[in-house]
């Protein structure tokens, strides 16, 4: 059995006087002198994994387990939404929070940016019921781990940022963010930003093919232009010179064809490499604009 497994009933709690309106809350904080700390203990040990198993899978680099418990807990929320106080919600946001920036102060960081996106999940569905909250802390990571992940070429940022583009815009500073950024973003996706590294390597191997190609031209010219040459005691032509010239015109037009092809291809692969910088910059000014604008 995984060590969470037990834990899923521990998520509510009857305790009046809300045991007596049928709602609950939501177990999943520390233990302490704190009333809310003390309402949230009963999933201590759930998050207390997810941390462990976060902190330690930076030596193996496993995040299947961290991404299933992350998302049975978005699951979870997500059928059991009615019956959730808002103190619950509070205490799952601070504790998710806590856990996550363990990873801006490491830099072999990448598990937690790995599982960044069921983390956004998280959020997303939890942001639907508690709108009150300070998101801006939580917003603040998800950005930084949505940078992290498109430099690194991974795909998952495109999740974090579809998470973040569905949060409701009464949340303090979300609605200027998409205003601001987010819409841009997307209009950069529009365009195929999420393809931009594909479309750049695709490039790259079809450079190298024609350059491939252009060598074995250059050698057949060198090779027809050997057999061309005439000695200076023979002044009849051979009867495949005719067809010899026209081979050569042919190979001179072939070399010609892959050098244009070469340079419009290496003009292009300059291009993409600049809009990858382009929007690398983007996500970087979305995250500093924002920090700074929620303080």
């Amino acid at each position: 059995m995984r060590p969470h497994e037990s834990y899923e009933n521990t998520f509510f709690k009857a305790e009046s006087p809300a045991e007596n309106a049928g709602v609950f809350p939501i177990r999943i904080g520390k233990d302490g002198s704190h009333p809310r700390d003390r309402a949230c203990g009963g999933l201590k040990h759930y998050f207390d994994d997810l941390e462990s198993l976060l902190t330690h899978q930076r030596e193996v680099h496993d995040t299947d387990q961290p991404k299933e418990i992350l998302g049975e807990i978005s699951q979870f929320l997500q059928s059991q939404q009615n019956q959730i106080l808002d103190d619950g919600y509070t205490c799952l946001l601070d504790r998710l929070a806590e856990i996550y920036t363990h990873g801006l102060s490491h830099r072999d960081n990448q598990v937690f940016a790995d599982t960044a996106a069921n983390y956004a999940s998280v959020i997303q569905v939890v942001s639907q019921n508690h709108s009150s909250y300070d998101y801006s802390e939580v917003i603040g990571q998800l950005l930084h781990y949505m940078n992290q992940l498109y430099k690194n070429r991974e795909k998952s940022w495109l999740g974090i940022f579809k998470h973040l583009l569905s949060m409701p815009d009464s949340i303090k500073g979300v609605q200027i963010l998409k205003e601001r950024h987010l819409n841009e973003i997307q209009q950069w996706i529009e365009e195929g930003v999420d393809n931009i590294f594909e479309l750049r390597d695709d490039q790259l191997q079809l450079y190298a093919e024609k350059v491939a190609e252009l060598a074995s031209t250059e050698d057949r010219l060198h090779q027809k232009h050997q057999e061309m040459e005439i000695e200076p005691e023979h002044q009849v032509l051979p009867i495949s010179w005719l067809q010899d010239k026209a081979e050569l015109k042919a190979l001179v037009e072939q070399r010609d064809l892959l050098i244009q092809d070469l340079e419009n291809r290496q003009h292009l692969v300059e291009l993409l490499e600049q809009n990858m910088q382009e929007f690398e910059d983007i996500l970087h000014t979305t995250r500093r604009t924002y920090l700074i604008h929620a303080v």
